[in-house]
């Protein structure tokens, strides 16, 4: 199962966290209809080098415990052969691995594993995580460690907009997913106007006009999915983690690979991925009609 197939790339380190990962990723690539991939990252040489997401094994070039990675790999990738249409795994020299960057150029998205526990100031991405985040441009999914399948009747899909993020390929990317899982999508407007949520008239009219100028294109292209616009005067972050726990995922835009990284304290990515009961995707650009495979359309928006 070494065959390159890219489609949904996961990242795998054997630990719990990056298990929920592959579990959240082939639900994913089922629900695609495409292939799923299985990476881990290693950093070979001299036993005791760092390595993977965990950065807490060694690993000694060529040894046996080289072998035993690769058996794990397969191991997890056997878990969920029978979930998905494809599957194959890679495992990476490093994080310049050529196969590694080809395989993050083709993928539709790439899924990571949380460490931690919702909530915690330590949860976080592993340093590896971080660096493949930074070498790709698709989609993001980050997946806590308790995901736990959503048992509501109709799925909810969640996707947080303001006026200082980019909007469109979050919308793009949220669209498709309700559609794909027969999901109803809330729309979270954060305006920061405490009137705005209440208010029909002035200013509060002015902030629904917006919102609903960035849903138009939305409706010819996805008429089975049931779009629920809402105006909050709640900070985005703080919206979004309430919505997080009826959610099935909840979507955001992000323009800079180091907030996403975690690398910046304080920034709303890295606030959301601690604290979001549901798995989170990050998109960072429109998607390309041509990245996705069978069962995704990516509508052409327009946002203010």
């Amino acid at each position: 199962m070494n065959t390159h197939l890219a489609g949904v790339v996961v990242a795998f380190d054997g630990g719990c966290a990056s298990t929920s990962a592959v579990l959240w990723a082939a639900g994913e690539a089922a629900r695609r209809n495409c292939p799923l991939t299985v990476v881990r990252v290693v950093v070979p040489g001299t036993a005791g080098t760092e390595l993977d997401l965990r950065d807490d094994l060694d690993v000694d070039d060529g040894g046996e415990d080289m072998v035993q990675v690769q058996r794990i790999l397969e191991h997890a990738a056997d878990m969920v052969a029978d979930r998905v249409p494809s599957i194959s795994t890679l495992l990476a020299e490093g994080v310049d691995d050529p196969s590694l960057t080809l395989c993050l150029h083709d993928a539709a998205v790439l899924v990571l594993g949380r460490r931690g526990r919702t909530g915690q100031r330590a949860a976080s991405l592993g340093s590896t995580s971080a660096e493949l985040v930074r070498r790709t441009t698709c989609p993001i999914v980050v997946v806590p460690e308790s995901a736990q399948p959503s048992r509501a009747r109709v799925p909810l899909v969640v996707v947080g907009l303001d006026r200082r993020h980019e909007a469109a390929g979050a919308l793009a990317f949220a669209i498709a997913e309700a559609s794909l899982r027969g999901a109803t999508l809330e729309v979270l407007y954060a305006v920061h106007d405490k009137g705005a949520a209440s208010r029909p008239v002035g200013a509060a009219r002015a902030r629904w006009e917006e919102l609903l100028e960035l849903l138009v294109p939305l409706t010819p292209e996805w008429p089975e999915v049931t779009v629920s616009p809402v105006i909050t005067a709640k900070p985005l972050l703080d919206a979004l983690v309430e919505r997080s726990a009826a959610a099935e995922l909840v979507v955001v835009g992000s323009a800079d690979a180091m907030r996403l990284g975690g690398l910046q304290a304080g920034a709303i990515e890295a606030d959301l991925m601690r604290s979001s009961a549901a798995a989170v995707a990050y998109v960072r650009a429109a998607p390309a009609v041509d990245r996705h495979p069978v069962g995704y359309k990516a509508p052409l928006l327009s946002a203010r």
